[in-house]
């Protein structure tokens, strides 16, 4: 199992960037020296590193470091980024571009990306790593011992105001992609993850029309599990979500500190870890919000939860009953801690929302077991109700 940091949507820019006076719109300011450090999203971010003892394989970010093609908040955001890398240990950072991050609907700017292929070089792949494909193609294959990720600019054809609208990845580039998996051997890498910045699966909620997902993005889905990819990660839409689509989780980062969007939504700042297990699209997803008077914190009825699971294979039916026998079998009041229960029963761990829901229904309705807090939070007991 590795272990996958994710930062998505900083939006950092400079304070008078705002466009308009007093305005708000990211927790993530260039000029801002962190005073207080519960009120500064990365400084809160290294406290949270150091008091959980985290630690990542590698550091993955799905885009929008900058917000509207601030330069310093390019740059800033980017040194965030690496120094976050440090402090978990990771390997590297793999980001991808994001809208924010180009100036697309400049019509005098003649490359849109060439402040991002000057940036560093260790962006947005590292230096030792090839990226001339990224920059020449719309995609790059990123090897890290037994990674591979598949690193997709969803931004490739966003060169002015008109294009700037929309996302695609085109049919050239899909046979390419095709043309060079069929020509790795996939099967040497335990771990097969795509990066994108746009989301290539419809991401419609009441407040927003979904206008920009990314064309052809139901082929890349169908192209990436025929070459065994488990697990895609995106960003672009600032409403954490999780879903399965033609058996591959696709999971929306939400925003990790901009306001845009977040508020309207009642939705959370996010900073997460996914835990995957090998040649499999299993694993699950720990996430912390941010709360700019504690810093990121764990919090129950979240509207993303903060824990929760992909890959589970079995019946929910059979889970409960083994869970009810064996609590018959192991314990005289009928009462067991949630992390003695997930030892016995590691596939608690992949259960989705969904799952976590019909699970405690069944225990409840069936053998009156009930987990407290309840799920989809994060439970410390399970306890039998007394009648």
């Amino acid at each position: 199992m590795i272990k996958i940091a994710v930062i998505s949507d900083m939006h950092c820019m400079h304070s008078s960037s705002e466009e308009n006076k007093g305005n708000v719109s990211t927790y993530l300011y260039s000029d801002d020296v962190g005073k207080s450090e519960t009120r500064h999203p990365i400084k809160a971010l290294k406290n949270l590193i150091e008091r959980e003892k985290l630690s990542a394989d590698i550091l993955l970010c799905p885009g929008d470091i900058a917000n509207r093609a601030d330069k310093q908040g390019l740059l800033t955001g980017w040194t965030h980024l690496e120094k976050i890398r440090e402090r978990l240990a990771a390997k590297c950072t793999v980001a991808t571009v994001g809208n924010h991050d180009i100036e697309s609907r400049n019509e005098e700017i003649g490359n849109v990306f060439l402040d991002l292929q000057i940036l560093d070089p260790e962006y947005p792949i590292p230096s030792k790593l090839q990226d001339i494909k990224y920059w020449s193609s719309g995609y790059s294959f990123v090897e890290i011992d037994d990674i591979l990720v598949l690193n997709i600019n969803s931004c490739f054809f966003q060169s002015n105001s008109k294009t700037a609208k929309k996302s695609k990845i085109d049919i050239v580039q899909l046979e390419a992609i095709g043309n060079e998996l069929t020509k790795r051997d996939t099967k040497s890498f335990l771990y097969k993850i795509v990066l994108i910045h746009h989301h290539p699966i419809a991401h419609s909620n009441l407040d927003y029309e979904d206008v920009d997902k990314l064309d052809k993005g139901d082929e890349l889905i169908t192209l990436v599990k025929k070459y065994g990819f488990q697990f895609v990660l995106h960003g672009h839409k600032h409403d954490a979500r999780l879903t399965v689509f033609k058996s591959i989780p696709i999971f929306c980062a939400g925003s990790f500190s901009s306001l845009m969007n977040v508020t309207d939504l009642k939705s959370d700042n996010t900073f997460h870890m996914i835990y995957l297990c090998e040649n499999e699209p299993k694993g699950c997803i720990k996430s912390w919000i941010y709360a700019p008077q504690e810093g990121w914190v764990v919090r129950n009825d979240t509207r993303f939860p903060c824990f929760t699971g992909f890959g589970f294979s079995g019946t929910i039916s059979d889970l409960g009953q083994r869970i009810s026998t064996w609590l018959d079998k192991n314990t005289t009041n009928q009462m067991a801690y949630y992390d003695r229960l997930k030892t016995n029963f590691p596939e608690l761990d992949f259960l989705g929302q969904d799952e976590q829901k019909d699970l405690s229904i069944e225990l409840l309705n069936k053998y009156d077991l009930e987990f407290s807090p309840p799920l989809p939070n994060m439970p410390k007991l399970i306890i039998k109700q007394i009648k």
